[in-house]
């Protein structure tokens, strides 16, 4: 993947068209809770940039959650809404430490047939694969979609749960791209903004990732084969890409116990950065009690 530089960079908060601005390294929150945040800048086969979470949930500091948005019809088509995502973390009450966005989502049909990508806040949409917050599904896991889902004891699983799995939290992306240290796809392909979701042997270790993309000679993004040995290197043995596009988005807790955002997102508003409404995204909690959050 050619010379590579790890560096620590400010952060940067942005919302619908808002510019950026500095905010305070978040290493200290995030090192006191058990997680690792790293950027890796390549410029080797072009521009590119890698935003890396690692957590072991085996140290028990904090716990997963999949945060969904409300549902505008109950048994109505649509699933949920489209929620800036940290308006969906402000929902969850708080000690969110991390969120990166998760699944596919997708318009819904007109009287033709045609589905909007015109993505806005308050769009009814159907969320694509498995969508389990608190071990109630929202949506059901289909073949189309990988699986990813956690058990009571917080540990990880990869493919759709089995009649009698215990799932308490549940996402899904695309497809797996990595399985078993193998990489699953040829090189070649389109570059995109993207954002995975890779694991240990163990089902305890966790790395969120997110690669900037469409942004010419800052971070142009990344195929699939690359975006599988950027998990390979960073210890993966399981690997699953996420929704990506215009959607890829981390955000951080800052010392101030909000949430700013981490990546340089590709959407642009006017020519700022704007962070695209999303139904559903994965997020790490601070572990305070055993008993339910607020949802």
């Amino acid at each position: 993947m050619g010379l590579r530089l790890w560096v620590v960079l400010g952060l940067a908060v942005s919302a619908i068209a808002q510019t950026t601005r500095p905010v305070e390294d978040p290493k200290a929150v995030l090192t006191s809770n058990g997680l690792l945040y790293r950027v890796k800048v390549s410029n080797t086969p072009r521009p590119f940039r890698v935003h890396s979470l690692r957590v072991d949930l085996g140290l028990n500091r904090v716990e997963p959650v999949v945060l969904i948005a409300p549902d505008p019809d109950g048994r109505g088509p649509a699933e949920a809404t489209l929620t800036l995502p940290q308006t969906l973390a402000l929902r969850a009450g708080g000690d969110i430490l991390a969120l990166v966005n998760t699944n596919p989502f997708r318009g819904l049909p007109d009287a033709s047939g045609h589905r909007s990508h015109s993505w806005h806040i308050g769009m009814p949409v159907d969320i694509g694969g498995l969508a389990v917050s608190w071990g109630t599904v929202r949506s059901e896991a289909v073949g189309e979609y990988q699986s990813v889902w956690f058990d009571s004891s917080n540990r990880i699983h990869i493919g759709i749960p089995g009649k009698d799995s215990q799932v308490r939290e549940g996402l899904a992306g695309f497809r797996s791209i990595l399985r078993g240290k193998n990489v699953l796809d040829k090189p070649g392909g389109p570059m995109h903004p993207r954002t995975a979701l890779g694991t240990d042997p163990s089902g305890n270790v966790l790395w969120l990732v997110v690669v900037d993309g469409r942004q010419k000679g800052f971070s142009e993004g990344v195929t699939l084969e690359e975006l599988a040995k950027v998990m390979l290197d960073l210890g993966c043995t399981e690997a699953v890409n996420l929704d990506g596009g215009g959607s890829s988005v981390m955000m951080l807790a800052d010392p101030k116990g909000g949430l700013v955002v981490a990546n340089s997102p590709s959407d642009r508003v006017e020519g700022r950065i704007s962070v695209r409404p999303v139904p559903i995204a994965f997020a790490l909690r601070k572990k305070i009690c055993l008993s339910q959050p607020a949802r």
